[in-house]
């Protein structure tokens, strides 16, 4: 999926853009393999085998889900590391690293994701968007992901860089899924924690017809299914109603019949032991299982998979859709 495009644009066009943002206080945040999400199982009558490996005993299986949401520091965290590396650019002053400034990384996160970098500052108790970033890109960050702040000495601006090359950034963040969440509403009487992000069941998909440097999107429903080995002992054990942080294991913008897809894995896909993706709630592991009520402000409905068209790539196969009431 190609999302670059030039954000350097005309002083009217940034006026039109930030008077356009959406007042609502939804954004997108970009999803790579490997973040943590908060997911809810659906149906598991209607989990089946991998399309085109349905023959084969050791298969994954895919169980409908829904995305419930996500920990709001680290939805800031990494969709200011894709965004560095969708446009860094490589710099004398960075020692020729690839880098972007902070004021230019706000443009681009108010521009491409309709949030607000300054916003989120002050929900996470920070004064200015430079303390947040540097706040949360720590030596501990930058050991795990490479990517460190990094102060221009010649003007003084803060900048963020990545020990990638522009070419390795370009293809670690090209295949990125733009899928909405909103914050956790303040009067929300579940309300603990309130760096929580919640999904909105909708995604934002480049039209396949949109070309040139400032493409066209479309939304759409975002379809989700946990991946599970069928010799995973817990994959017996999920019931509908189970919540629990899982990793993205891959994003398909045109998945099942067309539609946006995202695969989930109780499993890092990185092969890492622990992530450092940050937790929605308090465990990786099954922690709460209820069944949902209606009337709440977020109502998740799970859909029974529909009938699967051809597809090209053996996770695109299971479906499970979320509407938002």
């Amino acid at each position: 999926m190609e999302n670059e495009y030039d954000v350097d644009t005309e002083e009217e066009e940034e006026e039109e853009e930030e008077s356009s943002t959406n007042n609502t206080g939804s954004e997108y945040a970009l999803l790579l393999p490997g973040q943590t999400l908060r997911i809810q199982i659906g149906d598991v009558s209607a989990s089946r085998k991998a399309w085109k490996k349905r023959r084969r005993n050791s298969s994954p299986i895919l169980i409908p889900c829904s995305i419930l949401g996500m920990n709001r520091e680290w939805m800031v965290r990494w969709n200011a590391m894709t965004l560095l590396h969708q446009i860094g650019e490589e710099s004398p002053a960075t020692g020729g690293a690839v880098g972007v400034s902070y004021g230019k990384l706000a443009r681009a996160y108010k521009q491409r994701l309709r949030g607000d970098l300054r916003e989120h500052a002050k929900a996470l108790g920070h004064d200015s968007v430079e303390s947040l970033l540097q706040s949360l890109f720590d030596d501990r960050i930058q050991a795990e992901y490479g990517v460190q702040t990094f102060v221009e000495p010649q003007h003084g601006n803060l900048m963020l860089t990545t020990a990638l090359t522009r070419r390795q950034a370009r293809n670690f963040s090209n295949s990125a899924g733009l899928v909405q969440f909103q914050p956790e509403p303040e009067d929300d009487s579940e309300i603990n924690d309130s760096h929580k992000m919640i999904h909105t069941g909708i995604a934002q998909v480049r039209l396949s017809t949109s070309t040139g440097s400032r493409p066209k999107f479309t939304q759409e429903p975002l379809g989700a299914a946990l991946r599970v080995s069928p010799y995973d002992e817990a994959a017996e054990r999920y019931q509908p109603g189970d919540e629990f942080n899982a990793f993205v294991y891959s994003y398909e913008s045109y998945g099942d019949n067309e539609s946006p897809l995202l695969v989930m894995s109780a499993d890092d896909p990185r092969g890492k032991g622990v992530a450092l993706g940050g937790t929605f709630g308090t465990s990786t592991r099954v922690f709460k299982r209820r069944i949902i009520k209606t009337g709440l402000w977020l109502q998740f409905l799970l859909i029974p998979m529909q009938p699967l068209s051809t597809v090209e790539s053996g996770e695109r196969e299971a479906r499970s859709m979320v509407v938002v009431s």
